[in-house]
């Protein structure tokens, strides 16, 4: 007798139904039903529970169950939004997904942290997916998300070659766009180490090689400050690339190698054409300076053993690199700076001179090299 009832009574009953898992029995008893009911378990799953059947099927990879969602949104709620489907389906790269839903949505559409489909599917290197997202009308490929991250950021940073490739031939895409940080995606792979990015981001018309970020560091700097040597090359190599680019402390490229005692960058740099050699930073200190603080003898023999260097530079209150290297007790480095020539009576900030220092310190084998220089003044004023 039941299944004589008319359809529209069959529909009421469904819609007193208080879950669709109450509903589902029915829909199998028999073919009639299923017709009848299974596009209302739609319509009523989104009414009830916004895009979670949505969300399930993109998660899933159910063609099928995105249709029949697709089709229960536009005659039930034409005001309601898959937003998340459409990132769940790029994310894991669902192709067939992502066309349905790019049909109904806006391929710009982003999540709580301003991330879109596009940088989705390129964080996890799903290509074919990317290709069909960047061939929808009004695709922004430069969206930032709330780090400031666009879908080239996270192609490159996680190393997704053919991505990263078929993002910078697009139309339109932005290489130099700045995170929140002011990085560009030349400064990420510098500082990663990754060679083949750099080498494609080298070859992009219009990449920018000296952008600096917050701190004024650019992608020499990143190179360089993470020891970096193939990368460091690569760029020094690159047309318009300028190897003084001071930070935001006044350091530059080569100063940063130095107190990291990094001997194939600190040649690298030195070989340069137009290398500054005493750039000095906020303090006055130049590249020999953080050499002698940090103690690394051989990149002090590589800078003093350059023509041009100044042995005797004179930071702020007259410092000079030998009486760093007294205060710190460099018996080797004070004997190199003494054989080219450097004075031992300078005096800092009425403060003292390099014997005061090594004296202070108790560096008796410093003070015993110092008294043996020529023209040294042992009873000069020890303050």
């Amino acid at each position: 007798m039941l299944p004589d009832l008319p359809n529209e009574l069959w529909l009421i009953i469904a819609e007193h139904l208080q879950f669709p898992k109450y509903m589902n029995p029915l829909i199998r008893t028999n073919r009639h039903f299923y017709t009848l009911l299974n596009p209302y378990l739609y319509h009523c799953g989104i009414r009830r529970y916004g895009s979670w059947v949505s969300d399930w099927a993109a998660e899933n990879g159910r063609v099928e169950t995105v249709q029949k969602s697709l089709a229960a949104r536009a005659c039930t709620q034409p005001a309601f939004t898959l937003q998340r489907p459409l990132l769940i389906a790029a994310r894991n790269g669902y192709g067939d997904i992502l066309k349905l839903l790019l049909t109904a949505d806006d391929p710009n559409l982003q999540d709580s942290d301003l991330c879109q489909a596009l940088s989705w599917a390129a964080q996890n290197g799903h290509v074919a997916v990317i290709k069909l997202l960047l061939a929808a009308d009004g695709i922004d490929p430069n969206s930032q998300d709330c780090d400031g991250w666009t879908a080239l950021s996270w192609a490159a940073r996680r190393g997704h070659m053919e991505v990263t490739t078929v993002l910078l031939a697009t139309d339109g895409i932005n290489p130099n766009t700045q995170d929140s940080d002011g990085w560009t995606v030349l400064s990420w792979a510098a500082q990663d180490g990754d060679e083949a990015i750099v080498r494609l981001l080298l070859a992009t018309v219009g990449i920018e090689l000296d952008c600096p970020d917050f701190f004024g560091w650019t992608p020499l700097s990143h190179a360089v400050r993470k020891g970096h040597d193939r990368i460091v090359r690569l760029l020094l190599a690159a047309d318009g690339i300028s190897p003084n680019t001071q930070d935001a402390s006044g350091r530059t490229a080569l100063s940063w190698a130095a107190q990291n005692g990094d001997e194939a960058i600190v040649r690298q740099l030195l070989a340069t054409d137009g290398i500054e050699l005493d750039s000095p930073d906020s303090a006055g200190w130049t590249p020999l300076f953080h050499a002698i603080r940090e103690g690394h003898d051989a990149v002090v023999g590589l800078l003093l053993a350059t023509n041009g260097v100044d042995h005797d530079f004179k930071a702020r209150g007259q410092q000079t690199p030998l009486m760093v290297a007294a205060f710190y007790g460099a018996e080797k480095t004070v004997k190199r700076l003494l054989d080219n020539g450097a004075n031992p009576n300078s005096l800092y900030s009425n403060q003292g001179t390099p014997l005061t220092y090594a004296r202070r310190n108790g560096h008796h084998g410093v003070v015993k090299i110092l008294l043996s220089a020529l023209g040294i003044k042992p009873d000069f004023p020890d303050i």
